[in-house]
């Protein structure tokens, strides 16, 4: 990939951003403006991690180096969380990337994309059982908005979830049920670990493959259209 600045008119420029000025060309290539934009967002990020780090009076190279290496554990530790993560991160994306290119679907995808996305930061960085607490918000305030904005998707787009190719997502949603039920209602044990992250890692591995297949009709325009 090289970067370089589009000549006017060049008939490669092939997508442009809302105020019309080209960010990538058909060959591959990625304008200077877009290139510096994202340099200029990834060190915002590390500024702010390293901000965080100061405010928190936590070790800095702990906050950018893998967790493994910085606290001496198995790096396979967590792994099947871990995994989960992955594939919520990867529907996020999958989801947002067709939404981009396709206007089938594209309420929809971006719906799923952005809650997609929070479900896999709220999982990994622990935001509502221990983030959100420690700064005044209780638990169930956040799961309830999560249940919210889950709720509202359905309402929004309920011709999609009860035509029968949803019929996946609806057993996707019942092993997360199942897992989240056994949460609450029986005692720690390793036994109840194991069950309830298997139901919760099946549930999200079929989320994930779900939104993808979803995702690809939507971006190759095939299957019956059901939402807008």
């Amino acid at each position: 990939m090289t970067f370089s600045t589009p000549t006017h008119g060049s008939a490669s420029a092939l997508q442009r951003s809302p105020n019309g000025s080209v960010w990538l060309h058909a060959d591959g290539r990625v304008s200077a403006g877009a290139a510096l934009a994202v340099v200029l967002i990834a060190t915002a990020f590390f500024a702010g991690f390293l901000w965080l780090g100061h405010r928190s009076e936590r070790p800095l190279e702990a906050l950018v180096r893998d967790p493994a290496a910085t606290f001496g554990y198995w790096p396979f530790y967590g792994m099947l969380s871990h995994l989960g993560v992955f594939l919520m991160i990867a529907t996020s994306a999958i989801c947002l990337f067709a939404a981009l290119v396709t206007r089938r679907d594209r309420g929809l995808l971006i719906s799923i994309g952005w809650f997609s996305g929070y479900l896999a930061m709220d999982d990994f960085f622990m935001l509502h059982e221990a983030i959100f607490p420690w700064h005044g918000v209780p638990e169930i305030a956040v799961l309830g908005t999560i249940a919210a904005a889950a709720l509202l998707i359905f309402a929004v787009f309920r011709a999609h979830f009860f035509s029968r190719p949803a019929i996946a997502i609806w057993l996707s949603g019942g092993l997360l049920a199942v897992s989240i039920g056994l949460d609450i209602l029986l005692d720690y044990s390793v036994t109840q670990v194991l069950i309830e992250d298997g139901f919760k890692f099946a549930g999200l591995a079929l989320w994930a493959v779900y939104w993808t297949l979803v995702a690809r009709a939507a971006a190759l325009g095939t299957g019956a259209r059901r939402t807008g």
